[in-house]
């Protein structure tokens, strides 16, 4: 069989074509290889760089710090804070001191001086009063009258005074006039216009009418607020704080479930009123609230406990392979 040799020349010819495309091709990626790789190593290098540099600078920094906590400023730093932490709660018993006594003076009611005169402009003219007894939160008053009806008319004057916190207590009883005074109180003989002649009058009155009235006084109880810290001895966080309120009227206490001072919140734990315990339903109920609430009818002290909050630490082991 006879080789065209022109087929095995065109042959190797395309071959060689092929081979010197793929090299040029090969030779075009292994460039942009290798620029790529240059520029990767380039960013690497910049961030390294920039990682050292920034790195210098914080050495710089901590050790300025350093410096500047090992100065004499620095060195008592943590016995000067013990110290104003004693001056603060030396400062704090001192003002607790001074709200307790204000306290005192706030509490301490005093009859309503104009009471006097409001009964005084109330009596009708058929009513006497024998007695009257004015405390800081009641008031008694007994006396006689010819009419029943002027009784309860002055009830109603002095209640639509704003006197009673309430209508007041009315006891109306009818009495024989010699039980009051004897025959010749009721004879009256008083001498005429002209002088001459005298004139006798008689009191035709067969019944009286004596009456007690006793009620409780418009005024204002007072509701006593004190912050302490739970511990052995409970100290206090604050002064006393004293609010006064109407008889009668509804009194709100808010803010109650944390109280934060000298830059630490503490958390509520117990509720006292007037010295006894609320139970756990009502503490839960006023932290859920965040306010205690309530009618103030008489003076009113409560006590609100706070435990601290308890400090976490976070602590890590680690070791070193080998």
């Amino acid at each position: 069989m006879a080789i065209n040799k022109r087929l095995l020349a065109k042959r190797d010819m395309n071959f060689f074509a092929e081979f010197t495309a793929n090299a040029a091709k090969m030779r075009r990626m292994f460039g942009y290889a290798v620029v790529i790789g240059v520029i990767v190593v380039g960013v690497l290098l910049a961030i390294v760089g920039y990682d050292l540099v920034r790195n210098a600078l914080i050495k710089a920094e901590i050790t300025s710090l350093e410096l500047i906590l090992n100065s004499e400023e620095y060195a008592h730093l943590e016995e000067r804070a013990q110290e104003l932490a004693r001056e603060l709660e030396e400062k704090q018993n001192i003002y607790y001191a001074l709200t307790q006594m204000r306290k005192q003076v706030d509490t301490t009611n005093s009859a309503p001086v104009d009471l006097p005169d409001i009964l005084k402009a109330s009596i009708p003219s058929d009513t006497y009063v024998e007695h009257y007894a004015i405390t800081s939160n009641e008031a008694a008053i007994s006396g006689a009258s010819f009419s029943y009806y002027s009784v309860v008319d002055m009830v109603h004057k002095l209640n639509e005074s704003d006197v009673f916190t309430t209508v007041p207590k009315l006891h109306i009883a009818t009495v024989d006039p010699t039980s009051i005074a004897g025959v010749s109180d009721f004879i009256q003989t008083k001498p005429s216009a002209d002088g001459k002649t005298s004139v006798t009058t008689f009191n035709l009155i067969d019944n009286y009418y004596q009456f007690e009235i006793q009620g409780t006084l418009l005024g204002e109880v007072y509701i006593s607020i004190g912050r302490y810290a739970n511990g052995d001895v409970a100290t206090s966080l604050s002064g006393i704080e004293t609010i006064p309120v109407k008889i009668g009227n509804p009194y709100e206490i808010a803010d109650v479930a944390t109280y934060t001072t000298g830059g630490i919140t503490y958390n509520l734990a117990k509720i006292t009123v007037n010295g006894i315990a609320a139970d756990q339903n009502s503490v839960d109920g006023a932290k859920a609230n965040n306010k205690i609430a309530g009618t103030a009818y008489n003076n009113i002290e409560i006590g609100l406990y706070y435990d601290k909050p308890v400090e976490t630490t976070e602590s890590s082991e680690g070791g070193e392979g080998k």
